[in-house]
């Protein structure tokens, strides 16, 4: 293949030596480019039609490793391996700066790891030693971390390693080790003390059992680190070039169809399936669109939902089963199809399916054309909400299920990366979180066989529902946060997160509020505002990061078709740092830019202590930052009762330590604190809130035993999506949106 073009710096000295490692690693011929003036490292390949351009340090090595023949350089044995090697490259751009700060979380991992992840070195590892190397002085600064050492001298020991970082390896010398000569030392054993008599004597059946048994397994692993990886860890879901000779992968669950390639594994190669040509392979999908030609063909477009591209069918009517389908197969039907990989004359394509007189085609499951609701190609989105059960096969909703898939494995990497541990909270609660009483209420009181006409049960002194009939015993509700339930593990923990649904009865009928909805929402002890906002900003950049490097088709058609120029939005949200600055200085900033006259807000009555709208949210990232902003210390009037009040200096102005991150497009995206851990403040605030302060028995608890300084922060799942894809409407980027008169499916 032609020669990968980097563009770098000297000021990119170090992310320049993981890309030569990994092209090396990946025997990828690399030229480098010095343009004197980059801030972040371009990667071309011109070897591609598109001559796509990949830009910064992790989204360069990853592509890198797609292209490599065997995988070797990003280990996808599983996709928890996928998401440990994307963890530790994460890890190397965000704690290895400075180097020491990460030395304590390296040395406990590789107490039991000889590299990162897996049995060979990765494309984390790559970026994780690099910085080693440049950034420790000599070994004597891993005194302490002996394990760290061993690593470093392990990776240096590999070629391509010892190749691109020989002028640091001096710094970490392998000790010299005096070769064994047979009767001049004394024998040693773990077990016993033994005589050089009994040295001499001859083994046992025993011991040569033991020794020959040894000897296999040095054999063992001799081959292992000399021959390619066993069968089974052959990946059957690569995205990157198969060696010649070798047959397209097989999906392992397909054996009722006689097995199965996706057509993802086809047609998101780099090559784009150029390198299978010739090969025969069977893929399953639904039809998108039929053109017959004449009686003696005809061309079907087929997907199965890995990747926003189709596959083109070619059908000939030498093909045995020609007659019996072709009248069957229409828009939105089920078909297999056996065939040889061609290359294709269409633009935009580089293979299609050739099916002939050896090949198959079946139709699994038919469709009334007339009846199918997707027979067009062009539906508004309004329409699709309505049949929110068949929209997943339409480019828009499939993309965003795929984004939204990938999404979730990256929001627990970044946490597990970090030693986090997942809580799963109740779905079902006593506690109103919020305080604000916006909550569906769970209840048994009405039962079919009463009819839900009739009176409830009531309680004769009060006239109230007596709750303690009903099933828990007391009034109960959907939770609308997990943030209160996974405190109490965080204050035994240390730091936690929780990942699920939540609920709100808001009577709201906007593009951004769903009934149903999903909450990331981390604890961090011994934690202030300070690391409340640098976490909540590293997530969402490793978020951008992830999406960039894993979902780039998907990202490329909501680049093109839903917000133009949000690869470049995303590529900013993690080129440089967030602003931050105080809910009073923004305040002032927006009463100056509309008393100037640069603008003109809807809502004029702008003043210290009202919930910014929208549009001033909007204003101060999109014209006054031009970038994400964190606005921190709210008034504490517009707050949760259970943010920690800050000691203000004008009581007029109680303020609490709350922050919001506000990002350009879509406003806020993510709420946080830090908790009031002072049980006298809180209690003061759930009566001056008249909430009932035995509901919270268990909270004030926390307060009592051992309180603690602790911060969180809360990020719409649902809005975090749209963040990343530019689809403007939260009720498209979830499977079935709940809102205020709507309850389908």
């Amino acid at each position: 293949m032609s020669s990968l073009r980097l563009i770098t710096s000297k000021a990119l000295e170090v992310p320049t030596l993981k890309v030569q490692i990994a092209a090396k690693m990946a025997n990828m011929p690399l030229t480098c480019e010095n343009s004197g003036s980059a801030k972040v490292l371009e990667l071309f390949n011109p070897s591609t039609a598109t001559a796509p351009t990949v830009r910064y340090t992790g989204p360069v090595l990853r592509y890198i490793s797609r292209l490599h023949a065997d995988n070797s350089v990003c280990d996808q044995k599983s996709l928890g391996q996928l998401a440990s090697i994307e963890s530790w490259l994460d890890f190397a751009e965000l704690e290895l700066s400075p180097v020491e700060s990460g030395l304590s979380m390296l040395e406990d991992h590789l107490k039991t790891h000889t590299y990162l992840s897996g049995d060979f070195l990765s494309i984390a590892d790559a970026s994780v030693v690099t910085s080693l190397v440049t950034g420790l002085a000599s070994e004597s600064d891993l005194e302490d971390y002996p394990n760290v050492l061993r690593y470093i001298r392990t990776c240096l020991a590999n070629p391509a390693v010892a190749d691109v970082l020989s002028r640091y390896a001096a710094k970490f010398p392998v000790p010299e080790v005096t070769p064994f000569v047979p009767g001049k030392e004394e024998v040693e054993s773990t077990d016993s003390e033994v005589t050089k008599e009994e040295a001499k004597q001859p083994e046992t059946k025993q011991q040569q059992s033991k020794k020959r048994a040894a000897d296999r397994q040095n054999a063992k692993v001799s081959h292992k680190e000399l021959s390619m990886p066993s069968p089974e860890s052959v990946p059957t879901n690569t995205v990157g070039p198969i060696p010649e000779g070798s047959e397209p992968p097989i999906h392992p669950y397909s054996s009722c169809v006689g097995g199965r390639t996706r057509v993802k594994d086809i047609l998101l190669r780099t090559d784009g399936g150029a390198g299978l040509i010739g090969k025969t392979v069977s893929v399953c999908g639904w039809v998108r669109t039929k053109r017959s030609q004449g009686s003696g063909f005809a061309f079907v477009e087929i997907s199965d939902g890995s990747c926003l591209q189709g596959l083109q069918l070619v059908l000939d009517s030498s093909c045995p089963d020609f007659e019996g389908a072709i009248g069957q197969i229409a828009t939105g039907a089920s078909i297999q199809a056996i065939g040889s990989l061609v290359a294709s004359p269409a633009k935009g394509q580089a293979v299609e399916l050739s099916v002939r007189e050896s090949g198959k085609i079946k139709v699994i499951g038919g469709v009334d054309s007339a009846a199918y609701p997707l027979a067009k190609k062009q539906h508004s989105r309004e329409f699709l909400r309505e049949i929110a059960h068949l929209r997943p096969r339409t480019n828009l909703i499939g993309a965003v299920a795929r984004v939204r898939s990938s999404l979730s494995g990256a929001v627990h990497a970044f946490f597990m990366s970090r030693d986090f541990k997942y809580v799963h909270t109740p779905l079902i609660t006593s506690a109103d979180c919020e305080g604000a009483g916006e909550m569906f209420q769970v209840t048994s009181l009405l039962q079919k066989a009463e009819g839900a006409h009739q009176d409830v049960k009531v309680d004769p002194k009060t006239g109230r529902f007596d709750y303690k009939q009903d099933f828990f015993g007391r009034p109960t509700y959907l939770t609308v946060s997990g943030q209160l339930n996974v405190e109490n593990y965080a204050c035994a923990l240390s730091d936690v997160y929780t990942f699920g649904p939540c609920f709100r009865a808001e009577n709201s009928h906007t593009s951004r509020h769903l009934a149903e909805f999903w909450m990331i929402e981390p604890e961090l002890c011994f934690a202030d505002i300070h690391d409340n906002m640098k976490c909540a900003e590293e997530f969402i950049q490793h978020c951008a990061r992830h999406v960039l490097a894993h979902c780039r088709e998907d990202i490329a058609f909501f680049d093109k078709f839903i917000e133009k120029g949000l690869i470049k939005r995303l590529e900013n949200l993690i080129a440089e740092p967030f602003a931050r600055v105080s809910y009073t200085e923004a305040i002032e900033k927006l009463l100056k830019a509309q008393k100037s006259g640069k603008t003109k807000f809807e809502n004029t009555n702008i003043y210290w202590g009202f919930d910014l709208d929208s549009e001033h949210e909007r204003y101060l990232t999109e014209k006054i930052y031009k970038k994400p902003v964190i606005v921190y210390n709210y008034p504490a009037a517009i707050k949760a009762f259970y943010m920690r009040a800050n000691a203000d200096e004008e009581p007029s102005k109680q303020t609490v330590a709350a922050m919001d991150i506000l990002a350009p497009l879509v406003g806020e995206v993510c709420g946080g604190s830090v908790r009031e851990e002072r049980l006298d403040v809180l209690d003061k605030k759930l009566s001056d809130l008249n909430m009932d302060i035995e509901d919270y028995w268990w909270y004030r608890d926390l307060r009592r035993f051992g309180s603690v300084p602790h911060a969180g922060f809360g990020i719409g799942f649902e809005r975090l999506i749209m963040m990343m894809t530019g689809v403007e409407n939260i009720r498209d980027v979830i499977p079935y949106p709940r809102y205020p008169g709507r309850c389908e499916f």
